[in-house]
């Protein structure tokens, strides 16, 4: 009896363990299957966080990259703006300095030509005078010669002969006055080319030493290399002082 009686006790605790140890993987298995929802859950938590996080990553982007795109087209914009006044500054800077230079070359052809003017119109001046300084004998016939030259523009007059060679032909005045000697009658010719144009005429016969002067001009049409001087027509001395008074003139109209 007593044999059987600790034997049904073994068989009550083994079977009262094995109902423990079936209760506790009862357990187990709904704390394993608790915590594998609870895995699940967080999965699909952090998954879902992810998602939240990804999208807001991709808005910020999103909205950074349009952002940059608009500063991007701003600074675009500005330097366009930019460029198109310093441009308009650089035209209107090149406009001004082109019309400047353009007024400068003006002025400089203007000027040039007024030089060139007053340098042709001094080479195309021909003007001489010349005289006597003191009285002087001559030959009726004779060339006189006026050794004090006063002007000689052009270089056309000799005053070593006393005669004028035309340097350009053209329309030329000339003009004597001569002065007598005393009572001497003195007559003097405008030569060109060897033919008299004018003549002066110095009365002397009018009473003692009377010292008469005689004066004319003529206006020749001279081709370059003509001559022209003033001859003693009839007479013997002319008279002058250290300022001229007897003289011989000629100039290119």
């Amino acid at each position: 009896m007593f044999r059987e009686a600790v034997f049904g006790l073994i068989l009550a605790f083994l079977v009262t363990c094995i109902i423990l140890q079936e209760k506790r993987f009862e357990e187990l298995d709904s704390a394993h299957s608790h915590l594998w929802n609870r895995v699940e859950d967080l999965t699909q938590a952090n998954q879902n966080l992810s998602n939240i996080v990804h999208e807001r990553k991709f808005k910020e982007l999103e909205l950074s990259h349009t952002h940059l795109l608009e500063t991007v087209a701003n600074l675009t914009l500005a330097n366009t703006n930019l460029s198109k006044i310093v441009q308009g500054r650089r035209f209107k800077e090149l406009e001004l300095s082109h019309t400047h230079l353009l007024e400068t070359v003006a002025n400089l052809t203007l000027a040039n030509r007024n030089l060139s003017k007053i340098v042709q119109d001094s080479s195309n001046k021909v003007a001489f005078t010349a005289g006597t300084s003191g009285a002087g004998n001559i030959g009726t016939g004779s060339i006189i010669a006026f050794p004090v030259v006063i002007n000689n523009e052009g270089g056309g007059y000799n005053p070593g002969t006393g005669v004028f060679t035309a340097p350009r032909s053209g329309q030329y005045v000339f003009f004597v006055s001569a002065q007598g000697y005393g009572s001497n009658t003195l007559y003097v010719s405008i030569i060109h080319n060897g033919g008299a144009k004018v003549m002066t005429m110095s009365d002397g016969g009018r009473g003692k030493d009377f010292y008469d002067s005689g004066t004319n001009l003529a206006a020749l049409n001279l081709q370059q290399g003509d001559t022209v001087w003033a001859k003693c027509q009839s007479g013997s001395s002319y008279y002058s002082e250290g300022i001229p008074i007897t003289t011989f003139s000629g100039f290119l109209i």
